[in-house]
């Protein structure tokens, strides 16, 4: 048995799942594309956390568009955090070309252009479907995120978090927000240095600048 022949089995058992899988693509050895062997991820085991990670041009995106295409194909849905709009292209049916048909020709599998249905959801005024959540569904570090805000002022809002969830007090919208932060700075700044500790004026304003 030759080495390509022992990879191309290797390949193939390591690859081959009871129930049903997603094709990745296909393996090289020593710059030679393996066809009919495959790399999949069985269906079961997508409900779990995963990393792609790869240096820029190096297909980290076209790798989660393929994910998603495939699942869709499959009738399985997902929910995209797609903040620069990158993964938005498989709404739109795909053109064939040269490279692309050469591409697939080394991969060993057929390349038919297709769209998948898509939904766009949008927390913002931007196109789609306006999703609307809570203050506290955000959490204290995806808030902070949106807010940009710094170390100290993020520590603040965990603070916040905190506070409320203690006191069984609902952060629903930007207005309880400020409320809360007008509160922690003045009649209930003694009480909340007591149980969490001193916190910086001068941050809290810039947060209800914000």
């Amino acid at each position: 048995m030759t080495k390509a022949q022992k990879f191309r089995e290797e390949i193939t058992n390591a690859y081959t799942f009871k129930g049903d899988s997603i094709i990745l693509g296909a393996p090289k050895l020593n710059g030679e594309v393996m066809t009919d062997a495959f790399i999949r991820i069985p269906l079961k085991t997508l409900n779990r956390h995963g990393l792609i990670a790869g240096a820029t041009g190096t297909g980290k995106t076209k790798t989660l568009q393929i994910i998603i295409e495939q699942l869709s194909a499959k009738g399985v849905p997902s929910l995209v955090m797609d903040i620069k709009g990158d993964l938005s292209g498989v709404a739109a049916k795909g053109e064939s070309n040269a490279k692309i048909e050469e591409r697939h020709q080394h991969i060993g599998l057929p390349f038919t252009p297709d769209s998948s249905p898509v939904e766009f959801l949008s927390l913002s005024h931007d196109s789609g479907l306006r999703l609307r959540a809570t203050v506290s569904e955000f959490g204290p570090v995806l808030f902070s995120k949106i807010l940009d805000l710094n170390d100290t002022q993020g520590g603040i809002v965990a603070m916040i978090f905190k506070y409320c969830d203690d006191n069984q007090l609902p952060l629903l919208d930007l207005d309880d927000m400020k409320k809360v932060l007008n509160y922690i700075t003045n009649e209930g700044k003694a009480e909340i240095t007591q149980e969490y500790g001193a916190i910086s004026t001068a941050s809290v304003g810039t947060h209800s600048a914000k």
